[in-house]
Parts: structure tokens; C-alpha cells; sequence
């Protein structure tokens, strides 16, 4: 038997920079839009002060019309605080 000879079939390293510039960004980075909540409204940055009671009926029935990039965490947030307060008026 004759030992056959093992060829390295691994592509060439290529330098660094030519790898660099075929490289493109997959994601893009989206700051989340923040609510805050005062004196019973809500504030949404891309839609300006809306009232408390209907920026809830539109997160509840129309979520379409809040912004892509609404911080839901923080909205749920400030929903657990608004339920707190109306639980303490005694409204529920």
C-alpha cells in the first residue's frame, strides 16, 4: 500500500481589511420611545400628551397607532402604576 499525501483544502487566508469591507450590518440600533405618565396623561414622544384614559383604550384596542419603537416594558410599567392608583382611589 502506498500512503497517500493529505492536501491542506482550506481556503487562503484573506487580509483583514478585504474581510472588513464585505462585512455589511445586519441590524440597525432603534432607540426605544419612553412614555411618561402626569397629572392623568400620558406622554408618548411621537404622538405628543394624550389623555390617560385614551391612550389606555388605544393600547388596549388599537395598538396599530402607537409607534413601532414604543418601550412596551415601560408601558407596562406605567399601566401596574396606574392600576395602583385606582385601586387606592378605590375606582376598581
Amino acid at each position: 500500500m502506498q500512503s497517500e499525501a493529505v492536501n491542506d483544502v482550506s481556503p487562503p487566508a484573506a487580509p483583514e481589511v478585504a474581510l472588513q469591507a464585505t462585512v455589511a450590518p445586519q441590524a440597525t440600533v432603534v432607540d426605544p420611545l419612553i412614555p411618561k405618565r402626569k397629572g392623568g396623561r400620558v406622554f408618548i414622544p411621537e404622538l405628543g400628551w394624550l389623555d390617560e384614559g385614551a391612550f389606555w383604550e388605544m393600547y388596549t384596542s388599537e395598538p396599530e397607532k402607537l409607534p413601532d419603537t414604543l418601550d412596551l416594558y415601560a408601558v407596562h410599567q406605567l399601566r401596574q402604576e396606574y392600576e395602583r392608583e385606582r385601586a387606592a382611589d378605590g375606582e376598581t
